[in-house]
């Protein structure tokens, strides 16, 4: 195999997954293989593209939601544990290889009610793969965070080294990266029709940095295109697929106020009724609430991409009953 071809995934966590699988194929193709082969990669959007990106991620471990993703160890499947505690691991090797910082270590901060199911399976998962953390009684997590309103939190679990990742910057870096080792990058559009048949002796390309008429060939390919698989592969995938709209919202804070900004609160989760997890104000971009309850189906490329009335209310409602101030 020769070098891959990367082009343009669906959210922050697909591109991001995406990118670092073909640099991952670059370094091994060049280690264990010789000749002219190529895998071609194809996702949706672009690195760092507003219609895939999600948001900011945490890291402990998940995906990148808008600009931002966070990564953690907990859950209760303790491979996702460990993959996370890997990915971790990599991405410091790789902020120090490349002398840029994209993982914030600022903590996360999961708060468990009566319904801890989910929780004290993740304790047991943290413990199996070594990670760090803190069972923190209701007591303490208000003396900690007294800008939270525990009312209904029975108790916590506080992972000190977890905090969240830039998953834009993240993104556009790897990229990057994968050109600078030799990787090559395109941002074109393959044409959708008679892709099921999987016979091709190229990828039909209906726009972008090429003329229309166009072709891409490859030995392989991989697509990763999130939410807009279903429509690319009706027959095979789309009975399996739903895509479905999750709402984030950035709130400003009181003036002067720097309880809510991310040196004073962690990354925090709610698994409550609804799953609803923040990151604290962060690169001047306010403070993050979402709610990750799936949502209504939704189509990625024509649905309106507009908060609704009923969720703008619903996050209204948690930062006015969750938060003092």
């Amino acid at each position: 195999m020769g070098h891959p071809l990367f082009g343009g995934a669906g959210g922050a966590r697909g591109i991001l997954r995406e990118a670092w699988l073909a640099n991952v194929i670059l370094r091994w193709s060049g280690r264990v293989h010789s000749g002219d082969g190529r895998l071609c990669i194809c996702c949706a959007g672009g690195p760092g593209s507003r219609c895939s990106m999600r948001g900011v991620r945490e890291i402990r471990g998940r995906r990148p939601a808008g600009d931002a993703d966070y990564p953690r160890g907990l859950w209760p499947d303790g491979a996702y544990t460990k993959l996370a505690q890997r990915a971790l691991a990599l991405w410091k090797q790789h902020e120090a290889r490349w002398k840029r910082q994209f993982f914030f270590p600022i903590g996360v901060l999961w708060m468990a009610q009566r319904d801890d199911a989910y929780e004290r399976a993740s304790v047991s998962a943290l413990q199996d793969a070594g990670i760090g953390f803190e069972q923190l009684a209701v007591k303490e997590l208000g003396r900690r965070w007294p800008q939270i309103n525990f009312e209904d939190v029975e108790w916590g679990i506080f992972e000190p080294g977890s905090g969240y990742l830039l998953a834009r910057a993240a993104t556009q870096a790897v990229v990057e990266q994968f050109i600078a080792e030799g990787g090559e990058y395109r941002q074109a559009a393959v044409a959708a029709e008679d892709l099921e048949g999987g016979e091709w002796k190229a990828l039909a390309l209906s726009f972008g940095s090429h003329a229309k008429g166009a072709t891409l060939a490859a030995d392989g390919y991989v697509f990763a295109c999130g939410p807009w698989l279903g429509k690319m592969f009706p027959r095979t995938v789309g009975p399996h697929f739903i895509s479905t709209k999750q709402e984030l919202f950035f709130f400003g804070t009181p003036a002067g106020d720097a309880g809510y900004d991310e040196g004073s609160l962690p990354v925090w989760g709610d698994h409550a009724e609804r799953f609803m997890y923040g990151i604290p104000g962060k690169q001047g971009r306010g403070f993050k609430m979402a709610d990750d309850t799936r949502g209504p189906e939704f189509d990625p490329t024509a649905g309106q991409r507009l908060a609704s009335d009923e969720g703008w209310r619903r996050r209204g409602a948690t930062w006015r009953t969750a938060f003092r101030g």
